[in-house]
């Protein structure tokens, strides 16, 4: 070629021996999808970025991703991991993640197929909350069954959304030791997996799997709070009282990631408290101290301890102000609407609160059902499908499904409320079906009443799928729990009946007074049912 065109020749003549190279099968990690770009400079960032994906380093991925887009504003796959990054950061700049997937499926013609699904799949969980993500990567596994990304994205999937399908949170365990073991070095599949092993418990795999992260990363948030958190809750004694002396001078951040690490409340309460506690020192911004508190508040809930819940609730709000009024109202009347809590100060936090009756649509319209309110409620669902009309005029679309679901599943409630169980029944799958599966707490409490209205019709299986799988709600879990250890009962389902009575009475054992019959009626249906298996 020309003298003056020696530059882009090497370039080029570079792509072609990269693309070469890469069609081999001795480099699986990186796919050839990578240099769908022209761009040299591009193409080094990219790959810098994904180095440090690949290790957790989310912040040096998002640079050289962000270099890579800046270099070549086409470049798809550089879009795609970028908003992968911003999803690791405990929803800090998540406002970015649909519109950098939007660019990834804008500038993906030209792709494969298998990474044109992946971009889908991806943006169907994490932008739409769509149940579609989880079938969308079973049938990538199946037609790729050793391709890292697939089984990554299955197993992330099914954490954050599997439970809004009824499944357990232990199905997203065999889909992520699968990438593990197509690679070994992709620390991301690590993170949900000791997660997982914090919430149900398993000392051995969270310290094995807390091991092995640390081998390829050991310096992140999600290193440092990994390495206290297994400390505390599983390591020897020296080991946790050293995470105990290291939380004293953590600082607020460090501090916060811990309990996102710990995230779904399902670890020792213990720990959680410990955490949470010196989170709220005085040393830490206002901000930080209510957040804490809020944990604390729900901690103590989900045990069915609603009276100290309050006090911590009431505590957040004096440090965060309005941000959590409202919040605190929709918890605490779905509390007592679930019986949860019934104590006379949660009583005097909700009238208190209740001036406002625009910002807490859902628990009001409960409120105003329970109350025989019925005409109240037919109209905030009508103002809701308003607010959805208004929304989609506005071309948010995804906003505009979530509040039409929202209020089809209203509906359903008002419904089941004047004994229409059928209509009921379609009326909250229609809603559920449009609400983003990744807004678990309110969806939870729609899907707890429809198991009622399930069981009721005789569909004792899916109650059962339902029941077992509201483990990331503080209000729902352990009923959840009870009333699916009855079903096991009722079905002389033994093994099943006994397990699930025995995790009620761990999140209750010691739950307020008014909850205690609850508890007693468990352990002697419990010690009967142990009777049994020693007569058998």
């Amino acid at each position: 070629g020309p003298e003056d065109e020696i530059t882009s020749l090497v370039d080029q003549l570079s792509l072609e021996l990269l693309r070469s190279i890469w069609r081999g099968e001795d480099v699986p990690e990186i796919q050839v999808s990578a240099l769908t770009t022209s761009s040299i400079p591009a193409l080094r960032a990219y790959l810098e970025g994904e180095r440090s994906f690949r290790h957790s380093q989310f912040n040096e991925a998002q640079k050289a991703f962000t270099r890579a887009t800046d270099e070549d504003s086409t470049f798809a796959m550089a879009y795609f991991r970028l908003a992968q990054t911003y999803g690791w950061f405990l929803g800090l700049g998540a406002e970015e993640v649909p519109s950098l997937m939007a660019a990834a499926e804008r500038h993906s013609q030209g792709l494969s197929a298998r990474d044109s699904l992946l971009i889908r799949g991806w943006k169907l969980a994490d932008v739409d909350g769509s149940l579609e993500a989880i079938p969308l990567f079973r049938g990538l596994v199946t037609r790729y069954p050793d391709d890292l990304e697939a089984w990554h994205g299955l197993g992330d999937a099914i954490f954050h959304m599997g439970a809004q399908a009824g499944m357990p949170l232990t199905a997203a365990v065999q889909p992520l030791e699968r990438t593990l073991e197509i690679d070994s070095t992709f620390a991301p599949a690590l993170i949900h997996l000791i997660e997982i092993a914090y919430r149900e418990a398993d000392s051995v795999r969270a310290q094995d799997w807390t091991d092995d992260y640390l081998a390829l990363d050991s310096t992140s948030l999600y290193a440092q709070s990994f390495r206290l958190v297994t400390a505390l809750s599983y390591g020897p004694v020296a080991d946790s009282i050293r995470a105990t002396a290291a939380m004293d001078t953590a600082n607020d951040q460090l501090l916060s990631w811990m309990l996102g690490r710990l995230r779904g409340f399902g670890s020792d309460m213990s720990v959680l408290e410990a955490v949470s506690l010196e989170a709220a020192e005085q040393r830490h911004p206002d901000g930080s101290r209510a957040m804490a508190y809020w944990n604390l508040a729900i901690v103590h809930l989900r045990h069915g301890q609603s009276t100290a819940a309050t006090d911590y609730f009431e505590q957040s709000i004096a440090l965060g102000g309005d941000d959590y009024q409202g919040g605190v109202y929709n918890i605490m009347l779905t509390a007592r609407e679930l019986g949860v809590a019934t104590d006379t100060s949660t009583a005097r936090l909700v009238d208190r609160l209740g001036t406002d009756r625009e910002r807490p649509r859902n628990a009001l319209t409960i409120a105003a059902i329970k109350n025989g309110g019925a005409d109240e409620a037919v109209a905030m669902a009508d103002r809701i499908e308003m607010y959805a009309d208004s929304a989609l005029a506005r071309g948010d679309t995804l906003r505009s499904r979530n509040m039409r679901g929202e209020a089809l599943a209203l509906r359903g409630r008002i419904a089941a409320a004047h004994d229409s169980v059928d209509s009921a029944i379609s009326l909250l799958r229609r809603g559920l079906s449009m609400v983003n599966a990744t807004r678990a707490w309110s969806r939870d409490v729609d899907r707890y009443w429809l198991a009622h209205l399930v069981q009721d019709r005789g569909g004792e299986e899916e109650a059962i799928s339902i029941y077992g799988s509201l483990y990331w709600n503080p209000w729902t879990e352990a009923l959840g729990n009870l009333h699916r250890a009855e079903l096991h009962e009722r079905r002389g389902e033994v093994e099943q009946a006994a397990r699930y009575y025995a995790r009620f009475i761990a999140l209750w054992d010691d739950a307020d007074p008014h909850l205690q019959p609850q508890v007693q009626a468990a352990r002697r249906a419990l010690d009967r049912l142990r009777g049994e298996r020693m007569v058998s």
